[in-house]
């Protein structure tokens, strides 16, 4: 299966978003990957191999990366280098298409298109 891209409004780029069944294949590595070192960033993953932020795709290329970064390229063919982002690349996360401008709304609840300003009429 593809990978569905959308336009991530956090990273600023267009990443792809996992669906529930890839979630529940990844959710195991990311709650791994969280300790001490890892809550906001990949200094953990440097200070364990020495390896630069840099050098990082290519730790992931030669299978040396932690393994939630080799999962999330193995379902989505997307080199993330950053595994706090992965968090947030979950579809469900999101609200539909918006019908203006074709970016999802941030959330599940939105009405307001935070990229275009389009306004979903109210049901009431």
């Amino acid at each position: 299966m593809m990978a569905e891209y959308h336009f991530c409004w956090r990273c600023q780029i267009e990443v792809p978003l996992l669906n529930e069944e890839e979630w529940e294949e990844i959710i195991p590595l990311l709650w791994s990957a969280m300790d001490d070192r890892a809550v906001d960033d990949l200094n953990w993953y440097g200070a364990e191999t020495g390896e630069t932020y840099e050098s990082l795709a290519a730790a992931i290329e030669n299978n040396s990366a932690p393994a939630v970064l080799l999962k999330y390229k193995e379902l989505t063919g997307f080199t993330e280098t950053y595994i706090p982002a992965i968090w947030h690349h979950r579809r469900s996360n999101f609200g539909s298409e918006c019908p203006k401008c074709g970016k999802l709304f941030r959330t599940l609840r939105a009405r307001l298109c935070a990229e275009c300003g389009y306004q979903i009429e109210s049901d009431a």
